[in-house]
């Protein structure tokens, strides 16, 4: 989920006075949870709700799914709220300037709400998409000509489910995918991977994120960097968690230049014994994930966290 702000569909650029006081104020750490709460029947459906992104003021709820009404099998739907103590919207399809009948997952927003970034998860590329205002279409998706863009003749690699934190100086993005890890080849299981960019050079390669990230007894994915590129969440099966179904873990990290921490799971009541994935953070901190919690194992639904001094303004009526 990119948390930047863009000049244009390849230039991620932002500046620091976009971050308001609470985004800052988080600095690497997250806060303390309330129960999470199902986002409701407006949201959800009898069908999958999944790949949220929830825009930095709270008021823009971005995800996919299969419910009826879109153009093939997964589509971006767009949900809205004119103040963060409302209920969001019944959701309108994105159309098809960006829908298609191949599987369009992981909606990427800049705080503008005026550049989307996604994935068609049938090609395994990055697409960017634009509107002149909040109050209209986005315009045609177009392939971003990036290196880390897989080729159709690639089947084994893709970029799924991209995060990006950039700043005056530099980019990241952090997305999943299924390649080569140095010393122990192709493990058949999501990995991490990260490409870097600073503004004199370009973003040509991309590797797996190693060091505490390194597993192959696991998939990891989902990420999501905060605004200020401090912490990354995402979802894992990892060891420490629920074996084969996903939790949600995080790391941090003290400044951008540092490595980051060994992950850690978030505890209950955000991680269930069920699969809970593809985390999302506003700018205060406020949580949305899919979760198939009390649903079948294919039924996932989109569930909401608050922090606990600010539950009063985000539980949806």
């Amino acid at each position: 989920m990119i948390r930047v702000a863009a000049k244009e569909d390849e230039d991620l650029s932002t500046d620091k006075s976009q971050l308001d006081e609470a985004t800052i104020s988080m600095r690497g750490s997250l806060p303390i949870y309330n129960n999470p709460v199902d986002l409701g029947p407006q949201i959800n459906t009898t069908y999958t709700e999944t790949t949220p992104e929830l825009s930095q003021d709270g008021l823009m709820l971005l995800f996919s799914s299969d419910r009826p009404g879109g153009f093939g099998d997964h589509d971006l739907w767009m949900s809205t709220r004119p103040t963060v103590h409302e209920a969001f919207s019944n959701p309108v399809n994105l159309g098809p300037n960006v829908n298609s009948a191949d599987r369009e997952l992981g909606p990427s927003m800049a705080p503008d709400g005026l550049s989307m970034w996604f994935t068609n998860a049938t090609t395994g590329q990055l697409h960017a998409t634009k509107r002149a205002s909040v109050h209209e279409p986005f315009g045609p998706a177009t392939v971003l000509d990036w290196p880390v863009n897989r080729l159709p003749s690639q089947p084994s690699e893709g970029i799924f489910n991209v995060t990006v934190f950039a700043d005056s100086t530099r980019r990241t993005l952090i997305f999943e995918t299924i390649r080569e890890q140095p010393g122990i080849g192709r493990t058949g299981r999501w990995d991490l991977a990260i490409a870097n960019k600073t503004i004199d050079t370009v973003c040509d390669h991309s590797e797996i994120l190693g060091g505490p990230f390194s597993t192959v007894l696991a998939n990891d994915g989902g990420p999501e960097l905060s605004a200020d590129g401090l912490i990354l969440l995402f979802h894992s099966s990892r060891p420490g968690g629920q074996k084969e179904h996903d939790d949600l873990w995080y790391t941090s990290r003290v400044t951008l230049e540092s490595d980051w921490e060994a992950p850690k799971k978030m505890s209950s009541p955000i991680n269930s014994p069920q699969y809970d994935s593809f985390p999302t953070l506003s700018g205060d901190g406020t949580l949305v994930f899919a979760s198939n919690r009390g649903k079948s194992p294919s039924d996932y639904d989109l569930w909401l966290a608050a922090p606990k001094d600010v539950e009063a303004h985000h539980l949806p009526k």
